[in-house]
């Protein structure tokens, strides 16, 4: 039976986890009441070890044992900070604290009743399964943010517990595991980061390698050295090259073959120095922990010089872009550095974007084509494609004009829908006129940087992701002058027209108005719903091109064309 539960609390699991990598086993089930008593000891290497990290101090601030300057006077300004064992109070204090700790924690762990809760004792707050321990009080100590990150002081300073009005209620064991939390930590964008996964062992695992290499690194520090805390410094792309380091090492292991289903993970950042103590939380759902699983399977070679290259801007790094589940700009081509690999580059897009395979598919397929008919045109298709490749030469809107006066084409060949289109471009939700979301072109810049694209085009399917209008309006002009002029007049006064620029918001308007004589439903109100802004206005260029493609596909339908 185990003698330990996970608690749920981040920072208390991140602390028992380090004992239990402490203790050399794996899993919390294999930790007994002696590992417990030999890995807290007599308490003088934990405190060797804290008094050492820099994380120590950023964990519970600077009023512990240990680095409080009133007990160890040599830790002073006047004499440069340079502890003197000679007065090293703080550390026998610290070390007899951990050790009464310790005894009360064995005590409760061998009374049953400890775990149901004593009566006339309060449970502690933080795990809700053992008394909350009298230990400091009876040194006329308070549990604050020097034994409890985040504790608030009595009369101020309340934070995650309710310690404005009283102390905090914390069992012995929540104590002691707060003490190992400094080995086991890592930075994440300045702040103390506790990686908790909803599958506890990959915790474990992860904290386990953390603890290795800072027990790794103080071995190697000169003797009155300060050691920084992995990642601090480097935003969030040290963490997230231990997390795919930690991926892989299970499945080259084979300890764990597959992501466990539904897995997620929250990674609780928090500040408990200073004035101002704050926290925060990344939420990493199952399918983005999909994503870095399949990284670090399938390109963790690739996927961590990418993080490696990354600007020192949080804002730009790919934890920060998996947060907020948008673009990640490492994975496009930049002056001289070529784009991702397509494999990473639509595992990312389908496992944390939420796009889907047939989008991409599209976008590679439409790269495909326009390579191919700028490469074996003339010497002016041959520079447009240069500049098509040139760095973020989706954001010209003159180059874009010409990829779609391309989409126009394929169109006319019977290559390319409307529901194609919409598929790729769907329309914004959020504005009234039609106004499609961009990010396709981006994709297509992206292939086209590709020298082995897929030439075959995707199930493009049948669902319309723009307004229902605009093909019932092709339909009914097609089929109003077929009937009133013939095919020839709809090549050269509608298509040929559409391709020399000449079609205008009046042509549009006066081929509604002609609908409006013979048919129902072409009225002041649909005009309004299709062509016009929330201030009246006529915005019809997205309008007419889709109108466009849509008119191509029926004229070809009907027997037009070469």
């Amino acid at each position: 039976m185990a003698i330990l539960n996970w608690t749920g609390n981040p920072l208390v699991d991140t602390g028992l986890a380090v004992m239990i990598a402490r203790a050399g086993k794996e899993k919390i089930e294999d930790f007994t009441a002696d590992d417990f008593n030999n890995v807290v000891s007599d308490g003088i290497w934990l405190a060797k070890a804290n008094r050492q990290l820099k994380a120590f101090a950023m964990v519970v601030g600077i009023n512990s044992p240990l680095t409080n300057p009133s007990l160890n006077s040599s830790l002073r300004k006047k004499n440069g900070g340079k502890l003197d064992p000679r007065d090293d109070e703080g550390l026998k204090q610290y070390c007899k604290l951990l050790i009464e700790l310790k005894e009360s924690a064995l005590k409760d762990l061998k009374e049953e009743s400890a775990l149901k809760g004593k009566s006339g004792k309060f449970l502690c707050e933080s795990c809700g399964e053992r008394p909350a321990t009298e230990v400091l009080s009876k040194y006329k100590k308070r549990i604050g943010r020097d034994w409890f990150p985040l504790a608030g002081s009595i009369g101020s300073d309340a934070q995650t517990l309710p310690a404005a009005s009283r102390t905090a209620r914390i069992c012995s064991q929540c104590l002691l595991s707060i003490q190992f939390l400094p080995l086991g930590s890592i930075i994440v964008g300045g702040k103390i980061a506790c990686f908790q996964y909803t599958y506890m062992e990959l915790t474990q695992l992860f904290v386990k390698k953390i603890y290795k290499e800072t027990i790794n690194n103080l071995q190697l520090l000169k003797s009155g050295d300060k050691l920084p805390a992995i990642g601090q410094g480097k935003g969030t792309k040290i963490a997230l090259i231990e997390l795919i380091d930690t991926m892989y090492e299970l499945q080259s292991n084979k300890r764990i073959y597959e992501l466990p289903q539904f897995t997620s993970l929250n990674i609780w950042l928090f500040s408990n120095s200073g004035q101002e103590p704050d926290s925060d939380l990344i939420e990493i759902p199952n399918d983005a922990l999909t994503f870095l699983w399949n990284a670090a399977m399938l390109r963790r070679e690739e996927i961590e010089k990418l993080v490696m290259k990354e600007s020192k801007k949080i804002d730009f790094q790919l934890l920060e872009c998996i947060k907020r589940k948008s673009e990640y700009a490492g994975f496009y081509p930049q002056k001289e550095t070529k784009p991702a690999s397509k494999e990473l580059f639509e595992l990312y897009h389908t496992k944390v974007l939420g796009n889907s395979s047939s989008k991409l598919k599209i976008a590679e397929w439409l790269a495909y084509q326009i390579k191919t008919k700028l490469s074996t045109g003339n010497k002016n298709d041959n520079k447009l494609l240069s500049k098509l490749i040139k760095e973020a030469a989706y954001k010209d809107k003159e180059l874009l004009a010409k990829i779609k006066g391309i989409f126009a084409e394929l169109a006319e060949e019977g290559l390319f829908s409307l529901e194609d289109y919409s598929l790729l471009f769907p329309r914004e939700t959020e504005t009234k006129q039609i106004r499609i979301k961009n990010d396709g072109f981006k994709w297509i810049w992206f292939y086209l940087n590709h020298e082995n694209i897929n030439d075959k085009k995707p199930e493009g399917g049948d669902n319309l992701f723009t307004h229902p209008l605009i093909k019932a309006f092709a339909k009914d002009t097609f089929d109003y002058y077929q009937k009133e002029k013939g095919m020839k007049y709809i090549e050269k006064k509608i298509l040929d027209a559409f391709k020399k620029g000449e079609i205008t918001t009046s042509d549009l308007q006066r081929w509604f108005i002609n609908l409006a004589k013979i048919k129902e439903g072409y009225t002041n109100e649909k005009w309004d719903d299709l062509c016009r802004d929330d201030n009246g206005n006529n915005m019809t260029n997205e309008v007419r091109f889709q109108f466009r493609l849509e008119m191509a596909n029926l004229y070809r339908l009907a027997g037009g064309g070469k």
